[in-house]
């Protein structure tokens, strides 16, 4: 038998047992429903979270159970109009999945309730139009790491909170790797960890940015990236 031609070409994602997910469905509700360690893969379009805000259009997904949300098809990334709140039980892992927060309430992406909580990883992703910034915990949370890489993240206001904030809580690896951040917190700090050892003895945090780019951030006199 003679070969008669050649073709390469490249599938898109295997769902592996995840969970399709289209944007016509309720994405919060079947998070909200998720036993623990679900995948939800995302076909290409915006996910629109229902919100119960008059003042605004897209809402956040409660999770409190270790979820996996992936996007199916690398030619078309899905976004997810919302936010995110971390209840306790929750750990969250993005892949290919952009960010928007256009008409949300104005609260950070990843918001953290519970004390009781797992990590947050973030991966080849898009975080734009954020007004309070990235990331927010305001619990006495132990959380063992938050991780960025490879994202594009820009256009975070910072209005009435740092970019990546971390007031009571502990994080054990903040990570932010091979990332551009753009046009973000002009009047706010760059990484605000607060000290709250007193809740964490013996608490030994790591911060890492590394193969990042920077621009138009952390510009007023005075702000710092650290």
């Amino acid at each position: 038998m003679k070969e008669r031609g050649s073709k390469t070409f490249t599938t898109i994602i295997d769902l592996e047992g995840a969970t399709l997910v289209t944007p016509s469905e309720d994405i919060s509700g079947i998070i909200a429903n998720a036993k623990d360690g679900d995948v939800f893969a995302l076909t290409g379009g915006t996910f629109v979270v229902k919100s119960s805000s008059e003042s605004a259009t897209a809402g956040a997904i409660a999770i409190s159970k270790n979820i996996t949300i992936k996007g199916v098809n690398p030619m078309r990334i899905p976004t997810i109009n919302g936010r995110f709140e971390l209840n306790d039980g929750a750990s969250l892992t993005i892949n290919q999945v952009n960010m928007d927060g256009t008409g949300t309430t104005g609260d950070q992406c990843f918001n953290f309730k519970g004390t009781n909580v797992g990590g947050v990883s973030v991966n080849n992703a898009e975080i734009e139009n954020y007004t309070k910034g990235v990331y927010y915990v305001n619990v006495e949370a132990k959380i063992p790491y938050i991780k960025f890489n490879n994202c594009i993240i820009g256009n975070i206001a910072c209005e009435g909170g740092d970019m990546f904030d971390c007031r009571k809580g502990c994080i054990d690896d903040l990570s932010i790797t091979n990332s551009t951040i753009y046009k973000s917190c002009a009047e706010r700090d760059f990484v605000r960890f607060d000290d709250a050892s007193g809740s964490f003895a013996g608490a030994t945090p790591k911060v890492t940015i590394d193969h990042c780019t920077i621009d138009a951030a952390v510009n007023k006199s005075g702000k710092r990236l650290l």
